[in-house]
């Protein structure tokens, strides 16, 4: 077991949050010490255990951060596993094509968004010239990567392997840029920034703090999406409880365990903050969260946390009026006292909802896939689509009409690989390919793809090795 502030895991880096029930991290019982000694055994990348937000402890600096992990290699590659089956042979993708990054040196946490025009925009962090962290960005158009620019650089980021930054073409003529600042407090303390910009980031908003609460806790996960012809919205998870739960007296005075929130707010560029909302007043404390947009409105889907336990992918659906009631897409009854910092992906087409997403219930880890086709009101049975020993970190995309490409990271003889695999809307799955050779630490990061016009594929990802690198390659989308 890890000291107060450390990640469960062999490598323990410290990052992370305490066990739902330990009030105290000094409070850990005999059988709370096991059972993270078996999610060390059995969740070699970590599961989340650390102070509550406000302590001053557990964040890995960007400076630091890579200093125990291996060298990164360019493949590409997929698993697809049925249920009760072994793995199937893994395949190099074919005509993967290695580009020049327009990321620099000690670079990292890597995002991608397609844009209005068949490219995509890439942000990240790298170590800025005068202050610790710039957060940069590029246009990925005809093949090419334009010139990194800088949305803002200063000393208050809050860098996170797994809570990353974006920058998103809501709209045609509408970037927005999201990062988290770092509070007072120290730990857990931070908050979300948001600015927009009208001319292709070459100049940038006033950012702007899209919670209003003031409280010194967590506010992060952030997505970003269209609202409207011209709004944009954003949702994430809210730690503003922990704020309540202190001052109640905390574990000791009595007080209600608290719960992060999953939350929403919409807002003008020009005209300022509109609709605000709580989707789900009780959610898990540090996975991704995605938006699909369906013709018949977003869909979000994020890891739940029920009064049992059991942390399994639920969504949300806006009808124009409201939020529905959050419903779990699948149940797959992985009942887990910390965060296992694993979110799903989600994307759409017409009315067409792909979901895709990492479990581990009863220590046997999955990646599955599950199709909606009436804008997320439902969901149809998934498929499993790894090779037998996933680390999770996944990414979906629409391909050829109603086919989509998913990619996770799964463990392969002590190290990682970035998967990818084919998979049809009657459930039919294609042979799997290795995308890049990786490592399986949380120095390797999310990786993310993107589909663009023409049957292509864009992936970024962090090589670890040295002061760390973010790269990029493009590949056509593989066949069956």
């Amino acid at each position: 077991m890890g000291e107060p502030g450390q990640f469960v895991g062999p490598d323990r880096p410290g990052w992370g949050q305490w066990p739902r029930g330990l009030h105290r991290p000094w409070a850990a019982s005999t059988t709370q010490v096991e059972y993270m000694d078996k999610l060390d055994n059995a969740h070699p990348e970590g599961v989340r255990v650390g102070p509550f937000p406000g302590n001053r402890s557990g964040r890995r600096s960007f400076s630091t951060r890579r200093g125990w992990v291996g060298g990164l290699l360019l493949v590409c590659s997929a698993v697809l596993v049925g249920c009760g089956e072994g793995p199937d042979r893994v395949e190099d993708l074919p005509l993967v094509h290695e580009l020049a990054s327009p990321a620099g040196p000690g670079s990292g946490e890597s995002n991608l968004a397609p844009d209005h025009d068949g490219g995509a925009w890439m942000s990240w962090l790298e170590p800025g010239s005068e202050r610790d962290h710039a957060l940069r960005i590029a246009r990925f158009h005809e093949g090419v990567w334009t010139p990194a620019r800088t949305v803002v650089e200063r000393d208050s980021f809050f860098v996170n392997w797994a809570d990353f930054p974006s920058v998103i073409p809501v709209h045609p003529d509408l970037l927005v840029a999201h990062w988290l600042h770092r509070g007072p407090m120290g730990g857990f303390d931070y908050s979300v920034r948001i600015a927009h910009s009208r001319d292709d980031g070459e100049s940038w908003s006033e950012e702007w703090i899209p919670h209003e609460d003031g409280t010194n806790t967590e506010h992060g996960f952030v997505s970003i999406f269209p609202w409207g012809s011209d709004e944009v919205a954003a949702i994430w998870l809210d730690g503003r409880d922990y704020a309540r739960f202190e001052e109640e007296g905390g574990g000791e005075g009595g007080a209600d365990p608290p719960e992060m929130a999953l939350r929403f707010r919409s807002f003008h560029p020009e005209r300022g903050p509109g609709a605000k909302e709580v989707i789900d007043s009780r959610v898990c404390d540090c996975c991704q969260t995605t938006v699909a947009l369906p013709g018949n409105g977003p869909v979000v889907a994020y890891r739940d946390r029920t009064e049992g336990e059991v942390r399994d992918i639920s969504v949300a659906r806006h009808d124009g009026e409201g939020w529905s009631t959050p419903r779990p897409v699948y149940d797959d009854g992985w009942e887990i006292p910390a965060c296992p910092v694993n979110g799903p992906a989600s994307d759409a087409l017409g009315d067409l909802v792909v979901l895709a997403w990492f479990s581990a219930a009863d220590d046997r880890p999955v990646v599955r896939v599950a199709f909606s086709r009436d804008g997320g009101a439902t969901f149809g049975d998934p498929v499993r689509v790894d090779g037998g020993d996933p680390a999770g970190r996944v990414q979906v995309r629409f391909v050829d009409g109603e086919d989509v490409a998913v990619s996770w990271l799964e463990r392969v003889s002590g190290a990682g690989e970035i998967h990818l695999r084919r998979v049809g809307l009657d459930g039919r799955r294609g042979r799997t390919f290795r995308v890049a050779s990786t490592e399986d630490s949380r120095a390797s990061g999310f990786p993310r793809m993107v589909a663009l016009p023409g049957n292509t594929l864009l992936f970024s990802w962090t090589d670890p090795s040295g002061e760390g690198l973010v790269r990029t390659a493009q590949a056509e989308v593989p066949s069956w």
